[in-house]
This record gives structure tokens, sequence and C-alpha cells, in this order.
């Protein structure tokens, strides 16, 4: 979903009646359906799910988080690049709360835009996976798929 200002929500997993349903119950807002507003970015999302983009072009409504521990930590996330990853900690040091390893999660937890925000590239200090809020498979393909070298 889009904005005047940008991109505000990405879901995984969800029919089209339900996501428009969550929309209107999290903004108080007429929802209208513009597939060509929003063919760009999914022509972004179908190239980055073929391997043939690394970085996404996309302009983010931050106003659409709400939190700003959560717009913070998400701000600092999309500069995480493609195939690399950061812990919870590390992340909750770039935010300069190196102690909030576990808010930092939460945060993640309600990240409006999985994929275009990384959360997927963030796991837990031992290297384990971590959580993820579209399930852990969905998390390890993604990470598989970033983590997939072209021979040519």
């Amino acid at each position: 979903a889009k904005t005047e200002k940008g991109l505000c929500v990405v879901t995984l997993r969800q029919t089209l009646e339900n996501f428009i349903q969550h929309l209107q119950q999290r903004f108080d807002l007429e929802i209208t359906q513009n597939d060509q507003q929003l063919a760009p970015i999914v022509q972004q999302l179908n190239e980055y799910f073929k391997r043939r983009r690394k970085e996404f072009q996309i302009v983010i409504d931050w106003d659409c988080i709400v939190s700003s521990f959560d717009r913070k930590v998400l701000q600092k996330l999309v500069h995480v690049p493609f195939g690399q990853r950061i812990s919870y900690q590390g992340l909750a040091q770039l935010v300069g709360k190196p102690k909030a390893a576990r808010a930092v999660g939460n945060a993640l937890g309600r990240n409006p835009m999985p994929i275009i925000i990384p959360c997927h590239r963030v796991v837990r200090k031992d290297g384990g996976i971590g959580g993820y809020s579209a399930g852990i498979e969905i998390k390890c393909k993604l990470l598989e798929l970033e983590s997939y070298q072209s021979t040519s």
C-alpha cells in the first residue's frame, strides 16, 4: 500500500480482501485500489525474487511508522546491504541503545514493509536465525536468496 508520500505497507501471505480490511483498521482513510501506482514497486519486488535486484529504489512514507523508536530502527536497517546480516544487538548499537536488542526485535516484528525494509537480515548474535513476522521458513528462504552467488 502506498500514500501520497510513499510506500507504507507490504504484506506477505495475505489475501487482497484481508489486506484492505487490515489497512482500513490501521489507517482511518478511504482505501482505493490503483495497480498502476504500485506497478513499479511490484516490478522491483519481482526483480528481487529473480535475483536481478539487490537494492530497492522506493520512496518510503516514514510517517506510517508511529513509534519513533521503531522508525529509528527501521531507518538504520534499510542501510544493511543485500547479502549481509546484522545482529539484533548490532542494530541496537546503531540506534544508540546497545542494551535494547529485545526492543529492536519487537520493532522488527512490527515492520510494515518486510523485504523493502529488510528485517530478514537481522539474526541473533550467535548466528541463529531469530524470528520473522512471516515465519522462519520465509526468513530462511530470503537469506538463501540473498546468499546465492551467480557464476556469471
